[in-house]
Order: structure tokens, then sequence, then C-alpha cells
């Protein structure tokens, strides 16, 4: 039924298709896991980046009350640093290829949203983002 629905919305060409595709999965799947792995390898220096933006809010003891120019000024050469120690780094905006870490462009990738640092020092102390809070009062019970 599946099929006689694709063969009437796409035509006959989609079996051909799915057959090279089951027939040859293998040849298919390796250069796609193969990025896949290059894809992990340039993220680690995001994520390292971030645990080292992490453990300097920590040592911040003016972290909770701090502005937007002075998490600039403190976690930017963390995030330098540590771009020089990783090869790699995401390319393009969705990170989806790969290029040599230049500690320049790491800042740029990873502060390229507005606020973003204001935003992860939130996120990491737990702070509200001004947000109203859900689920804060207490519910009724029905029993009582």
């Amino acid at each position: 039924m599946v099929n006689s629905m694709l063969d009437m919305m796409l035509g006959h060409w989609w079996r051909p298709l799915l057959d090279y595709y089951f027939a040859h999965f293998t040849w298919i799947s390796i250069p796609l896991v193969a990025w896949l792995a290059v894809l992990v390898v340039s993220h680690l220096a995001v994520k390292d980046a971030e645990k080292s933006m992490r453990a300097a809010l920590d040592g911040m003891p003016d972290a909770k009350k701090a502005n937007g120019k002075t998490l600039t000024r403190r976690l930017e050469p963390v995030i330098r640093e540590t771009a020089s120690r990783h090869r790699w780094m995401p390319a393009g905006p969705g990170g989806i290829w790969i290029r040599r870490c230049d500690p320049d462009d790491l800042v740029e990738h990873m502060t390229h949203l507005p606020n973003y640092l204001l935003r992860f020092r939130d996120q990491h102390l737990g702070l509200a983002t001004g947000q109203k809070r859900r689920g804060s009062k207490r519910r009724r019970s029905l029993a009582g």
C-alpha cells in the first residue's frame, strides 16, 4: 500500500534509488560516519572552551553581578587560550565542516549570538533570565 502511494506521488524513480541505497549501504554510510567523526573532533574546541569558561566563572567572586563588558574582558582570554591548544574548530554558521583553530575565529564563533556570555553565565550559575518562573506556586490538591 505504501509502495503504491509512493509510486503515485513520486513516480517509479524512487525504487531504483532505494535498491541502490540498500545494496550499497556500507559504501554510503562510511563517509557519513567519517564526517560525523570530523564534526565531533572539531566541536571539542568549543566544548573545551565552555569547560574552561565554567571554571573561570566559578573562580570569579562577582560573576553573578558582572555585566556583559566585564564578562567579555574576563572570558575572551580564556577562550583564546583554549583555542591555542586545539588544532581544529567548526567552520561555517552551522559548524558542518572544520577549519584550523584560530583564537579570534573561535571567539567569534562562540559569541556570535547576542548576549552569549550573559546567557552562558546565567545558565551555569542558575540565575533567572528575566522570565517568569513556571510552577513556583503551590498547587491545591483536589482531595483536601
